[in-house]
């Protein structure tokens, strides 16, 4: 079962274009408290961007993520958000007025990257199916691979939800 999760299949030109996407904007956050200074701009594109990645992972790449080489880089730009994550904290100016940090969530999305795998596996234990994303047509098709969503799909789906909301609002 193990060797169903990741294939190891040549990267697509959808693969390259979404890892150019998610690279391109990640160096953006990296850079946007040089861009835009302490400021409040910048605390609200470092938090959306954080918030939106476990979005992105799971409803655009939930295809490529079945790419071991996919899978490899996306680990890596997490472990470099980590990295981030804790050298923007150093930064008092970056604090909400609730007190979270803009960075803090860049922390977190190695833990969706792997809790998105784990969904996967509990997937295709459970309906010997790969895991897709509801995004489209009321959720009832997926938006790659064009197959009808069923009710394990979807609770699934608002697991991940639920934990992207518990980790958000802590």
């Amino acid at each position: 079962m193990i060797k169903k999760l990741f294939s190891k299949k040549e990267v697509t030109r959808v693969d390259i274009i979404l890892l150019s996407l998610y690279t391109l904007a990640l160096l953006g956050a990296s850079l946007v408290v040089k861009l835009f200074g302490e400021t409040d701009k910048a605390r609200e594109i470092l938090s959306a961007f954080a918030v939106c990645t476990p979005f992105f992972l799971y409803l655009f790449m939930y295809q490529s993520l079945r790419n071991w080489y996919v899978f490899l880089y996306m680990l890596v730009l997490c472990l470099y958000q980590i990295g981030l994550g804790y050298y923007l904290e150093a930064n008092y100016d970056l604090l909400s007025p609730r007190g979270v940090h803009a960075a803090h969530y860049l922390k977190f999305n190695v833990v969706f990257l792997l809790l998105f795998n784990g969904l996967r596996y509990a997937s295709l234990l459970l309906q010997k199916k790969e895991l897709v994303a509801p995004v489209y047509g009321g959720f009832s098709h997926s938006l790659f691979d064009n197959r009808k969503i069923t009710v394990v799909d979807m609770v699934l789906y608002f697991g991940y939800v639920f934990v992207w909301a518990c980790i958000s609002y802590s």
